[in-house]
């Protein structure tokens, strides 16, 4: 019988509800936790990924909190074997997806990192535990600039959300992967604001994550100016 564990996190109250779904047994564990913003649930199997997902939401929040954006809505993440199948479906020739964000749901699917041993994160590096959080932390930066753009009634383009979930997740990324991150095209960096376009990101999405990063070190005012809704997106395909 497969256990699913449901964190409900920043409730006060701590409280176990069992439930019975089909065959499974599912239990809900409302608890406190260091993620002092929003409402959280994560759907888990491991012990060590619910561990994952508590850290990168917290870190994609406190991220969105400097620039002075803190939510109510909830963040959930929900790791699935079946998310790895619907990955290597839609991954390409240039990029693995590693991590899925629905913006009809509001849910992040993430692989458990068990099945991520055969995997490269940014086309060459061995996923390690910190890489595991952060793909996690790039989906759940997607849901959070998502409420943001809602909150304005605005749709952007894919490669602006890329920049911002890709800024997210190698800022907040620990030693020593954020340095093996930081070595990968070395020099290369977006020359423009033009350049966060579609056309540049689809070309190899790993060796934009990179050069979105050094544009952003180069011009740390500019997510102020994306979040805030100053940057023009012009080609709406996402």
């Amino acid at each position: 019988m497969k256990l699913i564990i449901l964190f409900l996190l920043n409730i006060p109250t701590i409280s176990i509800l069992a439930l019975f779904y089909g065959i499974p047994t599912v239990s809900v564990f409302a608890t406190e936790t260091f993620s002092d913003i929003t409402r959280s649930a994560v759907i888990c199997e491991d012990q060590s990924d619910c561990v994952a997902a508590t850290e990168a939401i917290m870190r994609a929040e406190n991220f969105f909190k400097r620039y002075g954006y803190v939510f109510n809505q909830s963040v959930s993440v929900q790791f699935k074997e079946s998310a790895l199948a619907a990955l290597t479906e839609n991954s390409t020739d240039e990029q693995e997806i590693l991590g899925l964000y629905d913006p009809r749901t509001g849910w992040c699917q993430i692989p458990h990192e068990r099945t991520l041993h055969a995997k490269k994160i940014f086309g060459c590096l061995n996923i390690t535990k910190e890489f595991h959080i952060s793909i996690i932390t790039h989906e759940v930066a997607h849901r959070l600039y998502h409420l943001i753009l809602e909150q304005r009634n605005k749709v952007v383009s894919r490669a602006l959300h890329e920049f911002v979930a890709y800024v997210v997740q190698i800022e907040t990324m620990k030693e020593p992967e954020k340095t093996r991150v930081l070595n990968l095209w070395r020099g290369e960096v977006l020359s423009g604001i033009e350049n966060i376009n579609t056309i540049v990101w689809a070309l190899n999405p790993n060796r934009f994550a990179i050069m979105a990063y050094r544009f952003f070190l180069r011009n740390p005012a500019i997510m102020q100016s994306i979040l805030d809704g100053k940057v023009k997106s012009d080609d709406y395909d996402q």
